[in-house]
């Protein structure tokens, strides 16, 4: 019952936020938007999607390489779908599906999988704020004052992650005991990452190309409905909107993301009704390839417990 509210209070969260930025910003006609796109922009939209997607993939299959286990990257793809599938029900049930289809895949042990499933956040946190201090950099001239603000955020994003990496015992203890034991436990996960060789950079750097490739779809929508952003200014916009996947309250981000996107497209100067169309016809195109994908992902993977 409870855990009925929860999904039931996500969801109204999320439409409820949508619903308010939509109202105030009021996005142009979203279907006219979707013919302006177009099967081109569709297509473009789509293979950024696929892309950024075999890159994530790699973040599941490298641990588990590095483990012991055969992982393959098509299996790590697959897997992620039904992750994001599983995340647009429900925040914290991406996470269950997501062990839940490694653990078929690979049988690996539930140690193993907290050790994997823990530390990606943290990980994801520190590619980002890496991604975020770049396009800090690249913008200077443009944030001016601003730049040190943006800076001084996406640098605590990566210095908390390094912390919680080697151990961060004082930082840990200033918490609540529950908070505290919770992020003792990932901690200790990510020590684990540390003893194999190279595997915490390159988890970072495939987290980092997989967020800047993700976020490109929104530069892809905005370019086929003619608004022209230097590479710069989309990098900004990205590492804005992509921030939005540290907000794990509401499904598959709902209302969340699409704040950010229009956030970080005001920060660059595009319209917010044109923004706010943008975000609209990104939500609907990754609800429909989500969908597309999860049927053989749920054959491919139940396939293998079979076997």
């Amino acid at each position: 019952m409870q855990k009925n509210s929860r999904i039931v209070l996500s969801w109204l969260a999320g439409l409820g936020g949508l619903v308010v930025l939509l109202s105030y910003f009021r996005p142009a006609d979203v279907l006219a938007a979707i013919r302006s796109v177009g099967i081109p922009g569709v297509l473009a939209w789509t293979v950024v999607t696929i892309i950024a997607r075999v890159l994530h993939a790699e973040t599941t299959a490298a641990p588990l390489r590095a483990m012991g286990h055969v992982m393959r990257l098509a299996d790590a793809f697959w897997i992620g779908w039904i992750r994001t599938f599983a995340h647009q029900v429900f925040p914290t049930a991406g996470v269950v599906a997501y062990a839940h289809a490694i653990r078929v895949t690979t049988h690996a042990s539930w140690s193993e999988l907290a050790m994997l499933a823990a530390p990606q956040y943290v990980l994801v946190v520190a590619a980002l704020g890496l991604v975020g201090l770049f396009a800090t950099a690249c913008n200077l001239d443009f944030l001016q004052h601003a730049a040190v603000v943006f800076a001084f955020a996406f640098a605590a994003m990566v210095v908390a992650s390094l912390m919680l990496t080697t151990g961060a015992p004082q930082l840990i203890g200033l918490l609540p005991k529950r908070m505290a034991d919770r992020l003792d436990q990932t901690s200790a996960a990510l020590r684990q990452f540390i003893q194999r060789p190279g595997l915490v950079s390159r988890v970072v750097t495939w987290h980092a190309l997989a967020i800047v490739l993700r976020g490109s779809r929104i530069w892809v929508l905005f370019a086929v409905l003619a608004v022209n952003l230097d590479w710069r200014e989309a990098l900004l916009l990205i590492a804005v909107a992509e921030a939005s996947i540290l907000i794990l309250v509401t499904p598959g981000g709902l209302g969340v993301r699409e704040g950010a996107i229009v956030a970080g497209a005001l920060l660059v100067g595009v319209a917010p009704e044109v923004a706010a169309t943008v975000a609209l016809v990104d939500r609907i195109l990754t609800i429909g390839i989500t969908t597309l994908f999860m049927p053989p992902a749920i054959a491919i993977i139940n396939a293998k417990k079979s076997t």
